[in-house]
């Protein structure tokens, strides 16, 4: 069994009113026996788009041994975080030495992904407090939902309103994203602020010029099974410093959700939103070269 982290409370940066220690931080971190890593679940506090204050889980995991000071926060797709899919890659990293953060969104009704922005920043004001985390080894990634989630989070809109620049992440990797709604967002084909109007419509033309990696399969439902729909995103993006770190891995053959149990259902959004039926068809061979693809990216000075 993993050893458990004493660090379930509340915690950011901005809200010192809470009380919160962080030589309990410290010593969680120290409390380690013969595991391969030390977990919990933790509460951390965020800023809502409308500036309130909220409450979420996470679940934290630190290397026992080894730690290379960098940290990752992961973000699960729209079948939330009990499906487990995070968890692989959480296992891959915590080995090799990074801390991994997996918040735990849809406590209630899923809402639409540009509602959770403010989770992600929130999350990273927490991990950036982590006893031996190098504040600017900070990175993100996310599957489909938390992949769009993502792709959001590295526009320069999203840092300025919740960090104010203050702090960002190093890098991005966005797994099966849905590449036509970054391309129709841009082209103004789907107006941002139609889908949520606490979004401006030209959220996605200024970057903040982190690397970001997208990952994706050639039989992607939701892209129509398009294999140039996330490159014409890419080709789409008017900030050229963004376009110039922004690389694609395409999967040849793999489908939506290649990381997940195998099913189909009907999707609203599929097919260029259209909406069809999408087939996620679980891929082992994806899997694994998925996680070597993603660890090298990470692994990146």
């Amino acid at each position: 069994m993993a050893t458990t982290l004493s660090i379930n409370k509340h915690h950011n940066d901005d809200f010192n009113s809470q009380g919160f220690s962080m030589k309990k931080i410290l010593i969680a971190l120290v409390v380690m026996c013969s595991t391969a890593h030390a977990q919990d679940i933790v509460k951390y506090e965020f800023l809502n788009l409308d500036g309130k204050k909220e409450t979420i889980e996470a679940e934290i995991r630190v290397p026992k041994s080894e730690p290379n000071g960098k940290a990752v926060i992961i973000m699960h797709h729209a079948g939330g975080w009990k499906q487990g899919t995070t968890t692989q890659y959480a296992d891959i990293l915590v080995k090799n030495g990074y801390v991994t953060f997996e918040p735990r969104l849809f406590n209630s009704k899923p809402k639409l992904s540009s509602e959770y922005i403010g989770e992600v920043f929130g999350a990273l004001k927490y991990v950036s407090n982590v006893s031996n985390i190098d504040k600017t080894q900070i990175s993100l990634m996310g599957m489909s939902f938390g992949a769009n989630l993502t792709i959001f989070s590295a526009t320069e809109w999203a840092n300025k309103k919740f960090t104010d620049g203050k702090i960002r992440f190093k890098s991005f990797v966005a797994l099966y994203p849905v590449c036509w709604r970054h391309t129709a967002n841009i082209k103004r084909n789907l107006k941002a602020s139609e889908e949520n109007s606490k979004i401006p419509d030209d959220f996605e033309d200024k970057w903040i010029g982190a690397p970001l990696k997208i990952m994706t399969g050639t039989l992607d439902d939701y892209d129509g099974k398009d294999p140039n729909a996330c490159k014409e995103f890419i080709e789409t993006i008017p900030d050229e410093n963004q376009k110039a770190v922004t690389t694609l891995i395409q999967y040849e053959g793999a489908t939506h959700g290649w990381d997940q149990p195998s099913k189909s259902f009907f999707a609203p959004t599929a097919c260029k939103n259209k909406g069809c039926t999408n087939t996620n068809t679980n891929n082992p061979a994806v899997i694994e070269k998925g996680k070597s693809d993603l660890l090298s990216f990470f692994n990146q000075k």
